[in-house]
């Protein structure tokens, strides 16, 4: 037998008992957007492109904080409402129309959802319901092109996964 068939050989002996941890898994549900009550889309979008945009980052950053919870574990989320933050209002000199979302007082970000932690095995670890709403902003104004997508609403999702998974 040559050193190499040995030696693979021998390495899938020793390994074949041993299993890789898998990262954690974030699985979100949106149930039934249509029925979401604030979701205003940015100009020259469509409702099914912006919802896209909304459901990709907001994974893109669960996955994120999902680095923190144990691995092979799995959080699934049903979301049955979500309001962005603020309204969005067309505005811009000389005709140069840009997609503005104004965040004023009383525009909160609001996100209900059910979640459930499953170990490795698939039983519940934690689970519960949330009415998230984010903090009061003062005002401001973010233009949709130069910040974080979704900034306010991402922000109020990692406070709640904190205090959730310390």
């Amino acid at each position: 037998m040559s050193l190499i068939k040995f030696l693979t050989l021998a390495f899938i002996c020793l390994f074949a008992g041993f299993s890789v941890a898998e990262p954690a898994k974030v699985n979100i549900n949106w149930s039934n957007p249509d029925d979401y009550k604030d979701i205003q889309k940015s100009a020259g979008e469509s409702e099914q492109t912006f919802r896209e945009r909304i459901a990709s980052n907001i994974q893109a950053h669960m996955d994120k904080l999902a680095t923190g919870l144990p691995e092979d574990s799995a959080l699934e989320m049903n979301v049955t409402n979500l309001t962005l933050a603020g309204n969005v209002r067309t505005s811009g000199p000389g005709g140069s129309y840009e997609a503005v979302r104004v965040v004023e007082d009383g525009y909160r970000a609001r996100m209900s959802f059910s979640y459930q932690l499953l170990d490795a095995s698939g039983q519940s670890v934690k689970q519960g319901e949330e009415n998230l709403k984010s903090p009061m902003t003062g005002g401001s104004i973010s233009r949709t092109a130069k910040n974080e997508p979704f900034e306010i609403e991402k922000k109020m999702l990692t406070r709640w996964f904190k205090n959730t998974f310390k």
